[in-house]
């Protein structure tokens, strides 16, 4: 049987093998949240004097329920190397063009950091996480180091948990395990 394990548990559980000082900065995303991550993501590009040159519009108004209103924008965010999804799933001509963030899916997806915000924070964490998957504790689908200064974090999809692993984190809790 299939049981649902919630994105705390799973970083519990991999907090052994990671740096001290690491922490969830993001999980599960509403479309309506997502949408927000992109208008901020872009609105932060253009802040920066360092893109003067490559601004970005960002309309007023965006709707999850009409690409038309946000996906030149993420166009626009993955032309400049954001690691950005769409909050909703993108065809053109039959084809997927951007899929809808993992963040928004019901898998254990979620994103790692680190306090002192450095690249050799994120090796550590990435290692951290191949560290736990070599002593089959958990699987993943993706690890992706995601080091621009507006995301520094490490990108988690998790296959699976090791259900010793879980039987240990809930006996340490005080849980009992049957």
């Amino acid at each position: 049987m299939d049981v649902p394990v919630l994105t705390g548990e799973v970083f519990l559980v991999l907090k052994r093998y990671l740096p001290t000082g690491t922490y969830i900065s993001s999980a599960y995303r509403s479309p309506a949240h997502q949408l927000s991550v992109i208008r901020d993501m872009a609105n932060a590009h253009n802040s920066n004097p360092k893109n003067k040159a490559s601004k970005i519009s960002v309309p007023a108004a965006m709707s999850v329920d009409d690409a038309r209103t946000w996906l030149p924008v993420l166009r626009a965010l993955r032309a400049q190397h954001y690691a950005v999804n769409a909050p909703t799933e993108v065809r053109h001509g039959g084809k997927v063009e951007f899929k809808s963030s993992p963040h928004s899916a019901y898998r254990v997806v979620f994103d790692l950091a680190h306090r002192e915000k450095t690249l050799d924070k994120l090796r550590e964490i990435k290692e951290g996480c191949a560290t736990a998957e070599r002593r089959r504790v958990v699987k993943f689908n993706q690890v992706k180091v995601e080091p621009k200064a507006a995301q520094m974090a490490v990108h988690v999809d998790v296959m699976w948990v090791s259900s010793r692993a879980l039987d240990q984190l809930w006996t340490e809790m005080g849980f009992a395990v049957a």
